[in-house]
């Protein structure tokens, strides 16, 4: 088995020396702020561009990661590249709930890799985009056994520019 070495954090910002326990996890008497983190750099990317005032979903199928926004317009105004940092592993726990790694106390980074766009970040990782209306970001949300479905029905960001796609269909069953 492979030894986990590095841990990766996407950020909008390029210039951060330090991560800061800001996330919550846990529930209401568990609750407790954290760094958190992923082992896959990829799934980092889907990070770089702010997503507090995005309708977005994010997630991993059969191993193909995917990034699906209600509105393109404001994505593409807040996406100003950001960084993939690398991070130590010691200090980091998994957290089975959330399904992240995560540390309780601040995070030095130890490398970084910046880009332009998150959303060229993305695509150029393999992250499949997804940019939609907002009737279909809802059917999308309340529907959670029909996501491949509505994944194949729509034109992926990356289809458009022929780059790196990947092909839900093969995992219908």
């Amino acid at each position: 088995m492979n030894e986990l070495k590095i841990l990766y954090r996407g950020s909008p910002n390029k210039d951060s020396i330090i991560f800061d326990p800001k996330e919550t996890v846990g529930n209401d008497s568990s609750a407790r702020l954290v760094v958190s983190a992923t082992a896959d750099r990829n799934a980092a990317t889907r990070f770089i561009v702010p997503g507090e005032d995005l309708p977005i979903k994010i997630g991993t199928t059969n191993g193909t990661h995917y990034y699906l926004c209600g509105d393109e317009k404001t994505f593409r105004n807040m996406d100003r590249g950001g960084a993939v940092y690398s991070l130590p592993v010691i200090g980091f726990e998994y957290d089975n709930i959330s399904g992240v790694w995560v540390s309780s106390k601040p995070v030095e980074p130890i490398a970084r890799e910046v880009f332009s766009s998150g959303l060229d970040a993305m695509i150029s990782s393999g992250v499949q985009v997804y940019f939609v209306n907002l009737d279909t970001f809802d059917r999308f949300s309340r529907s959670p056994n029909e996501r491949i479905n509505i994944l194949i029905q729509n034109r992926s960001e990356n289809q458009r520019r022929n780059q790196n796609i990947k092909d839900f269909s093969s995992n219908l069953t």
